[in-house]
């Protein structure tokens, strides 16, 4: 398969596992999950590599990489730097109880919006008991800045409902995407809490996660003060830190917002140094859970990605 063969199905696809037409037969399914059968997995992979002292390695070539799948190495199709363009959902904690510090908030979600560069996406989602997209992917600063601005504190706590709204907004297909470089697809989360009135559950919200694409970073503020979870839930900075460690992503926590800002330029900074990787997986289409490790032959750094991904259906 071709160099821009595979990069119109990673762009045409919404999903992290992108399936070719090769049955073609329809299927009615949840808008996060595969929308056909296939005889071929394309597996895009968002990479990021570090030192022993924690400094970003960009200096890599294809040959440094090796991707294993369930311990069997792939070919890779596709090998890209910095520089590959971003589809983010930036999700606000509007509950009541981030009613103090959702000024400090604010302004650390604008400072973060007003480093978009050019190719870049950004969606506002604020949620409370209800989840809202303030605005739309757009690269539009000033109407980022808007919404964020607009937002105000009140009700419970929708974690799940906003992450599942946030993986819907970004499945979404872009204009002008096709044959274009594949998009990285991030979710940026800041809550203060557990989830206390989603309709979605942890559970599906997590697989609904890692079936898609999509990296999650969570902010947790205030950790050490966590409201009361649902019985069927847990502390919102459980459920962050282990969609980050499944997805790729990474977790923050503090008890002061003025930390905020420090840590979404630390995700900018990530964002800023990743790799993209691609293959078609050898294996078969199966559905089954596949195991993902990727590998660098730089002595004394480490390479970190989504955990695995679930296989196509034959």
């Amino acid at each position: 398969m071709s160099v821009r063969v595979l990069l119109a199905f990673l762009c045409a696809a919404s999903a992290g596992v992108v399936e070719s037409q090769v049955v073609g037969e329809a299927r009615q399914v949840d808008p996060l999950k595969p929308a056909y059968r296939a005889g071929v997995d394309i597996v895009s992979l968002n990479v990021t590599v570090t030192s022993a002292d924690q400094r970003y390695v960009t200096d890599l070539t294809q040959g440094d990489f090796t991707v294993l799948e369930n311990g069997v190495p792939q070919t890779l199709r596709y090998f890209a730097k910095t520089g590959v363009p971003l589809s983010m959902a930036l999700l606000i904690d509007t509950s009541a109880s981030m009613v103090a510090t959702l000024p400090i908030a604010r302004d650390a979600a604008i400072g973060f919006v007003r480093q978009v560069t050019d190719g870049d996406l950004v969606s506002i989602i604020e949620f409370e008991s209800r989840v809202e997209v303030s605005q739309e992917l757009t690269s539009d600063i000033g109407a980022l800045e808007r919404a964020i601005k607009r937002t105000g504190a009140g009700g419970a706590t929708s974690l799940y409902n906003a992450i599942d709204m946030g993986l819907r907004v970004l499945s979404k297909p872009m204009p002008g995407d096709t044959d274009a470089p594949p998009r990285r697809r991030v979710i940026i989360v800041l809550s203060d809490g557990a989830d206390t009135s989603s309709a979605v559950t942890f559970d599906q919200v997590r697989d609904r996660a890692v079936r898609s694409d999509a990296v999650i970073y969570g902010i947790s503020l205030g950790s050490g003060q966590q409201p009361t979870v649902r019985p069927d839930g847990e502390s919102g900075e459980l459920i962050l830190r282990r969609l980050a460690r499944q997805t790729g992503g990474r977790a923050f926590f503090t008890d002061e917002a003025k930390d905020l800002a420090d840590f979404y330029g630390q995700i900018r900074d990530e964002l800023t140094n990743q790799y993209v990787l691609a293959y078609e997986s050898t294996a078969r289409a199966d559905g089954k859970w596949r195991r993902l490790d990727v590998r660098v032959g730089r002595p004394n750094s480490t390479a970190r990605t989504r955990a695995g991904y679930f296989a196509a259906i034959q």
